[in-house]
């Protein structure tokens, strides 16, 4: 039994506009990848963002997800997803 504590993955509110207006294959993807990402934030194709210390990118096919992660608090805050060329950082 994995006994590691798991983070708690918080939508902003237009990250989560974005992902409602997804069809539901995409929909399932990126949930599920967020689910994964609760047991440990920092796998997959990730970087940090330069400009912005302690913030991330995460690539997710033609999409990309900007998230900052609070240890202590335990807590994932995605701040932003979106298609790749609308995506800023």
């Amino acid at each position: 039994m994995n006994s590691e504590k798991k983070f708690k993955v918080i939508l902003d509110k237009q990250a989560a506009k974005y992902l409602k207006k997804l069809e539901s294959k995409q929909k399932d993807k990126i949930l599920n990848i967020l689910s994964k990402m609760s047991s440990n934030p920092f796998t997959g194709d990730i970087e940090t963002i330069k400009v912005k210390p302690g913030y991330y990118r995460r690539r997710i096919g033609s999409h990309r997800l900007k998230f900052l992660v609070m240890l202590k608090e335990k807590e994932i805050r995605i701040l932003d997803f979106g298609p790749r060329g609308d995506f800023e950082y």
